[in-house]
């Protein structure tokens, strides 16, 4: 582990504990929300693990991780999207990419695969892939349905 400071741990809670910590992360995602994890969990063959990131003894963080482990000859896969969420002021991000890859490459040994939030800086040990196909944006609904409509591009689906 890179920073000594920074921990992690399964979160031990329900639904509604989770929904409470995540509820004001910067950046919040329905792909961290429990809801999601117990559906991708229900459909697939997925298992969700929810972990919370401690610096000092404090949480500063959190993040749902999607893991499937019969995938590619045994090797398995540990999916973040939209994570790890920032729970405390000044919490580094980077620090604790590093302890999610000391947690799961290197104690179980998976593949880990991170989307992480649109504004975080990186890389951080993070890898560009190839994939094409599939990106993201952000979008402020608060804006008038009519000025969100306008903003579409042309050929919007």
């Amino acid at each position: 582990m890179s920073r000594p400071d920074y921990t992690y741990r399964a979160f031990e809670g329900g639904s509604t504990e989770w929904t409470n910590l995540i509820h004001d992360a910067r950046g919040l995602s329905l792909l961290q929300a429990w809801a999601y994890g117990e559906a991708k969990a229900a459909t697939g063959p997925w298992r969700v693990e929810r972990g919370v990131f401690f610096k000092n003894g404090t949480i500063v963080g959190a993040a749902q991780t999607m893991v499937r482990t019969t995938l590619l000859q045994n090797i398995g896969l540990a999916w973040i999207n939209r994570g790890p969420l920032v729970l405390a002021e000044g919490a580094d991000q980077i620090a604790m990419r590093k302890v999610l890859m000391d947690h799961f490459i290197g104690q179980n040994g998976l593949y880990l695969r991170i989307a992480p939030l649109v504004d975080i800086p990186g890389p951080a040990g993070l890898t560009a892939t190839s994939t094409l196909g599939w990106a993201s944006a952000t979008v402020d609904l608060r804006q008038p349905e009519s000025t969100l409509r306008k903003n579409l591009h042309g050929k919007w689906r």
